[in-house]
């Protein structure tokens, strides 16, 4: 797959900022959003991530001056977004492949994404492989999701919960009910 961003910046070993190349699509025309799988490209490892937060920058109106509510985009300074307009994506890294031919990794992982590093939309077929396990169907990472994500940690969780039922079709949807209702209790406030 052809890469459709890069890695600018980070705000954490799990948080990473990538900017959108390629007029901001993939061959299919599809921009990167809410939930989406990318795989970022580091060398022999790819790490795998997910989309939990996207901005447009506006490097013109990116935290300079006095105007009110003007912040860096994800923390970044205009100089590190490339100083041109332009869509960032905000990824937590859920999981790792330490090498091509082996299984992946629903885990931090142990190395740091150099800046520059290649980012692409996660395969179809990737994506199957990344959350199957013994028993039907892994999402270890779904406590990192809520914590990490935010305000958007919920609704990105419930969303996953959906696409991995339409992957992997009904065995496992007891499963993902479960982490649905979990969901669902921690939105009730209770």
């Amino acid at each position: 797959m052809i890469p459709i961003a890069t890695v600018i910046g980070s705000n954490s070993h799990l948080e990473y900022v990538a900017r959108l190349k390629n007029k901001d699509l993939d061959r299919t025309g599809h921009a990167p959003g809410l939930g989406d799988f990318v795989e970022i490209i580091s060398g022999e490892m790819t790490a795998v991530g997910v989309v939990f937060d996207t901005r447009i920058f506006t490097p013109e109106i990116a935290g300079t001056g006095q105007r009110i509510g003007a912040q860096p985009a994800f923390g970044l300074a205009v100089g590190e977004t490339g100083g041109e307009k332009g869509h960032l994506l905000g990824i937590l890294v859920v999981g790792f492949r330490p090498g091509e031919n082996e299984p992946y990794e629903q885990q931090p992982p142990r190395f740091v994404l150099p800046h520059g590093s290649a980012v692409r939309l996660m395969s179809e077929a990737h994506f199957r492989e990344f959350h199957s396990g013994e028993g039907g169907v892994r999402v270890t990472y779904a406590s990192r999701v809520l914590k990490h994500a935010g305000m958007l940690g919920q609704p990105l969780m419930r969303s996953l919960i959906v696409r991995l039922t339409n992957t992997f079709g009904e065995d496992p949807a007891p499963a993902l009910a479960l982490i649905g209702r979990s969901i669902a209790w921690r939105d009730s406030g209770i």
